[in-house]
């Protein structure tokens, strides 16, 4: 169990410390986006140390203890803000005033792409207040 916890503990480092260097290549940059799934195995395998692992002082166990704390909180930080567990940063308006609104349409649109009526019935439609 020992050695499975190292080599779990390692990989859950290795994808948490990568996105720190300023490599461009897809691999590192990649680990940038899945910091909800890393803290949740992080903190799963963080709970797994605990039932399996003998809770005695040892050097090598209190490196895989605080390895495995540190990548969770390491993720927490970056995943936390988006949730509803932080605090908004602009708060819900009471006012349902429909003259005081504005409306955006947002249109990710390939450039091979030629059939521009659809998108154009969907603005005609929609009548949006910007386009992007």
């Amino acid at each position: 169990m020992l050695i499975i916890s190292i080599v779990a503990t390692l990989l859950i480092t290795i994808v948490t410390v990568l996105p720190l260097f300023k490599f461009k290549h897809w691999i590192v940059r990649g680990m940038d986006f899945p910091r909800l799934q890393i803290a949740f195995l992080a903190g799963a395998l963080l709970l797994v140390h605990v039932i399996f692992l003998d809770l005695t002082l040892n050097v090598t166990y209190l490196f895989i203890y605080a390895a495995t704390t540190l990548c969770l909180l390491w993720q927490l930080w970056w995943v936390l803000p988006y949730t509803v567990f932080w605090r908004k940063e602009v708060k819900t308006s009471k006012v349902m005033d429909h003259n005081k609104t504005f409306s955006v349409m947002t249109a990710n649109v390939l450039q091979t792409n030629h059939n521009s009526g659809a998108l154009i019935d969907l603005v005609s439609k929609y009548q949006p207040d910007i386009l992007v």
